[in-house]
């Protein structure tokens, strides 16, 4: 699950670059540019082409891109869902190894139909929320979508955090057990 949420941010934050190829006549100082291409594609229009017309200076510019925030919400959002469901699932097995739920909103042993609909819930509801208000208010769309993925973010951080202490529960428990 850790890899999966360095991937998951990685992913989700990082702009895209697009790729260029410029040109120009050596002793002109005219530069032109064609279509974006893949970096791979790039360097080897560069290459073919210098041999072509070795007049001509030819070069790859890479230009970053914007963040795509409503992707990137999207990918915390989705990292949430699964943070939440883990959640859910190492506190189901604490709570079947003779464990207490120490979260005062559940009580001391809520069912899983509870642990996992408050989970998918607690993501799901803001979601559809934000959803909703981009498409009522597309002008603040961007706010909206850089908001939810901190959000979405946090959220699944304490849930995977959550995940990760009922594990060494229930470690804990197992080593007890086995003495």
């Amino acid at each position: 699950m850790k890899p999966l949420f360095l991937l998951v941010l990685l992913a989700a934050i990082a702009p895209a670059a697009i790729h260029r190829v410029c040109w120009s006549v050596k002793t002109a100082v005219d530069v032109h540019c064609g279509e974006p291409l893949s970096k791979k594609a790039a360097e080897e229009f560069v290459a073919r082409v210098s041999l072509e017309f070795p007049q001509l200076h030819h070069w790859v510019a890479t230009e970053g891109t914007r963040a795509n925030w409503n992707r990137a919400r999207l990918a915390a959002t989705a990292f949430a869902f699964a943070a939440g469901i883990y959640d859910a699932h190492t506190t189901t097995s604490v709570l079947a190894a003779g464990g207490v739920e120490k979260n005062a909103l559940y009580g001391s042993h809520p069912s899983g139909v509870r642990l996992y609909g408050t989970n998918i819930g607690a993501v799901a509801a803001p979601l559809l929320l934000t959803e909703w208000w981009r498409r009522r208010h597309p002008d603040a769309a961007e706010a909206l979508d850089k908001g939810g993925f901190v959000a979405a973010l946090a959220g699944g951080s304490v849930h995977f955090g959550a995940g990760l202490h009922n594990e060494s529960v229930l470690e804990k428990q197992k080593s007890l057990q086995g003495r």
